[in-house]
């Protein structure tokens, strides 16, 4: 292991405090490697907590919320994707249904905006949530926009605050990385250090208390670098500027090698620490999105 991605240790033991804190931890189950989910990835496992509401509530930063989120249940749940085996998502609560996850993002619609001008996916079910992610035994939890190219930003999809911002990961050298992958496969699951690993350089915005819907937070993952503005604490707007789009946390990245697949924003949507259209089948995330996008 080289002595610069020693020096993330510390980071990534933060992060997955970060999103293991409060109510449980981050972690999903699922198989084994890949080489085009493994590009366009940045996280979810197989087990889901209520990371981000716990965490995030807790912060004196986040004047919205004056009380954590509570998550006392636990509930396994069948996910309909593809997969050589049945995966099976375990999450701290029941997830929403259908209409409930279309009602939510109908509510959150009139303000959202797209997190980068990348295009979205509907149509690829393997870009959306709740899609296997074998090379690390998980499920993926968000959005990949596929840029294919450099110089493209990733914006706020709604107002809200900066509550986490690393604007200095260094990518593992190859081995390092899929050691680490390989203590996935053989725990059968993406423990949360793991997935802050893949993430790369990211910011998290809490959006605070949103009426009708429940406390919502989103994850703008694989990022070049950073807006230096992005700090934690900063207020932004909808459709402000967070950084550029890169392939940081990614195999490509680790191999020093320029994939245009890899370059894309991961974006993941959380409302009361369960990603939106947690669950679902493909068709339904796809219209979950597609509500919240106004498209």
């Amino acid at each position: 292991m080289t002595p610069a991605w020693r020096s993330r240790t510390s980071i990534f033991v933060l992060c997955g405090a970060f999103f293991a804190g409060g109510a449980g931890s981050l972690f999903w189950g699922g198989g084994s490697g890949d080489e085009q989910a493994s590009e366009v990835d940045a996280g979810s496992t197989t087990t889901v907590t209520s990371s981000l509401a716990d965490a995030t509530s807790n912060s004196s930063a986040v004047s919205t919320v004056t009380e954590p989120i509570a998550t006392t249940t636990t509930t396994t749940t069948t996910v309909p994707v593809p997969a050589t085996e049945p995966l099976v998502l375990i999450l701290p609560v029941e997830p929403p249904t259908a209409d409930a996850a279309l009602a939510m993002a109908n509510s959150l619609a009139g303000e959202a905006v797209l997190p980068s001008d990348c295009g979205v996916p509907y149509d690829v079910a393997e870009s959306l949530p709740n899609s296997a992610r074998d090379y690390r035994s998980g499920i993926h939890q968000g959005i990949d926009f596929i840029c294919l190219e450099r110089g493209r930003d990733a914006v706020s999809a709604l107002p809200g605050r900066v509550v986490m911002a690393v604007g200095d990961y260094v990518d593992p050298e190859p081995a390092d990385r899929e050691a680490v992958l390989g203590i996935a496969g053989l725990a059968g699951v993406t423990p949360a250090h793991t997935l802050t690993m893949l993430y790369g350089n990211y910011v998290v915005v809490d959006h605070g208390i949103v009426p009708d819907v429940g406390h919502v937070a989103s994850i703008y993952a694989h990022l070049e670098e950073l807006d230096p503005a992005m700090l934690p604490g900063v207020e932004v707007t909808a459709g402000q500027r967070l950084g550029e789009i890169g392939n940081r946390g990614t195999d490509s990245a680790a191999r020093d090698t320029e994939r245009p697949q890899s370059i894309h924003l991961h974006w993941e949507l959380h409302v009361d620490g369960l990603y939106l259209a947690a669950g679902l089948d493909s068709g339904q995330t796809a219209e979950v999105y597609r509500a919240l996008f106004a498209r």
